[in-house]
């Protein structure tokens, strides 16, 4: 994604945000923009052809919206902000500002996202530790994303808060690498 559109999908997460005025409808609105991101990514192409498509006007656009928003049942902050999305011809942006909402909602509610990989899935255990010991790093709540590389020997690596933590035995070889050649 290109700085441009990182910007406006920001913007558009912000408004959005400062339009849900308690929690409840923050709650309902984070998980229905979740699922129509999910959605217009993955699940139904027909739908995103006939958003991006030119060829239908706006009107015919947000005629599909309202189809929606009945048969979804939509929060209604959620469905005048898909209207004007639509609107403003912004739509196609929508997995962008579901991702960056969903960053603003962490922040908001004082929790990080920390991205884990490993050579092997972690057990159970491992994770509660590794979060423990994020949480008491950072002193926030800690939200693991744990995925697992094959490409990886040993070892994991997290990203969390603009931080790299590399303890793979690849990231320990390429260290090591760099002190013998410097």
């Amino acid at each position: 994604m290109n700085r441009s559109a990182r910007t406006l999908a920001y913007r558009y997460a912000c408004a959005l945000l400062s339009d849900c005025n308690d929690s409840s409808s923050l709650q309902e609105v984070a998980s229905q923009l979740h699922g129509l991101r999910d959605t217009y990514l993955h699940g139904n192409h027909i739908l995103q052809q006939l958003m991006n498509n030119p060829i239908f006007s706006d009107k015919q656009r947000l005629h599909l919206l309202k189809l929606l928003e009945q048969k979804l049942g939509l929060h209604a902050n959620l469905s005048r902000f898909l209207q004007l999305l639509v609107q403003r011809d912004r739509i196609c942006y929508l997995p962008q500002i579901a991702v960056a909402f969903a960053h603003l909602r962490r922040v908001q509610e004082g929790t990080l996202s920390a991205q884990v990989t490993s050579a092997h899935v972690l057990s159970q255990q491992q994770r509660d530790q590794l979060m423990q010991l994020l949480q008491d790093a950072f002193n926030k709540q800690v939200l693991l994303q744990c995925k697992q590389d094959s490409h990886l020997l040993a070892g994991t690596r997290v990203y969390v808060g603009g931080f790299t933590f590399d303890a793979t035995l690849k990231g320990r070889l390429e260290a090591l690498r760099k002190q013998l050649v410097v």
